[in-house]
């Protein structure tokens, strides 16, 4: 059972940092999208400005996910070696019971 709930453990941390945050950040994409098409709308004579400035925008965003995504897995990749460690400890419990 503690094995199982090691899993269930390292499975939940991935779930709710990387993914929520991952999402956060596209829905930001999105929305800086659809403002910049509307401000284009809006003040046709910068329509350049404000497209290079929404794409600008969108490109940072990529690479925080990026990097949000990179760090996830160094840190999934950690908590997989604690748990191995961890799944040993308690296999060495049950054979000296």
């Amino acid at each position: 059972m503690a094995k199982i709930a090691l899993v269930d453990l390292i499975y939940d941390m991935n779930k709710n940092t990387c993914h929520k945050i991952n999402f956060v950040i596209i829905m930001a994409q999105l929305i800086t999208f659809a403002i910049s098409i509307i401000c284009q709308f809006i003040f046709n004579e910068f329509r350049a400005i404000i497209s290079i400035a929404g794409a600008s925008c969108s490109t940072i965003l990529l690479f925080i996910v990026i990097i949000n995504t990179k760090i996830s897995d160094k840190a999934i990749k950690n908590a997989n070696k604690q748990k191995n460690i961890i799944e040993e400890c308690i296999d060495k419990l049950e054979k000296e019971k």
